[in-house]
């Protein structure tokens, strides 16, 4: 596991008495020292790059708890960001398991499409769109696209031809 981040932890500085390291589920003394330093890690943002089963769920989860219980970071200071719906869900039920669901109100964990969706919805009316637009993909834009090609065509006439049109 690689950690990317800035200045490194005291966790040296953690007493072994203390209730992370002797309390289940958060016993951060299971952890490697990799790990561990990423859990402890409070200042600046985190990013860890490892592979596959190497515990990188487990170490997002338990520093998110960490900052939450020992740091007293308020929830809505906190972004998590994985790339499925299932990822997401399955951290913020981890977190909750560790520090109970009122104290992850107003966290964000989320995919990066949904990050991208809740900061558009936040101040799409400032750019003079309404708060209930649509993201089209795939199919659906190519279904638009067809009856908007059709609607403009006042002559009778394709203004695409038909290759053209199964193209789009």
């Amino acid at each position: 596991m690689r950690i990317v981040s800035s200045p490194s932890p005291c966790y040296e500085d953690v007493p072994q008495s203390h209730p992370l390291f002797v309390n289940e589920p958060m016993n951060i003394a299971t952890l490697n020292p990799e790990q561990r330093a990423a859990v402890l890690l409070t200042e600046g943002p985190l990013l860890l790059l490892a592979g596959a089963g190497s515990g990188k769920t487990r170490v997002i989860t338990m520093r998110i708890a960490y900052l939450l219980r020992e740091k007293k970071i308020e929830p809505e200071h906190i972004l998590a960001v994985t790339f499925t719906n299932k990822a997401s869900r399955e951290m913020l039920q981890r977190v909750i398991s560790l520090v109970g669901r009122e104290r992850c109100a107003g966290i964000a964990i989320s995919t990066f499409h949904s990050l991208g969706m809740r900061i558009l919805r936040s101040g799409i009316e400032r750019l003079g769109y309404k708060k209930n637009f649509s993201i089209y993909v795939g199919a659906d834009q190519e279904r638009l696209l067809r009856d908007l090609i059709r609607a403009n065509d006042s002559s009778g006439t394709s203004l695409v031809s038909r290759s053209e049109e199964r193209r789009v």
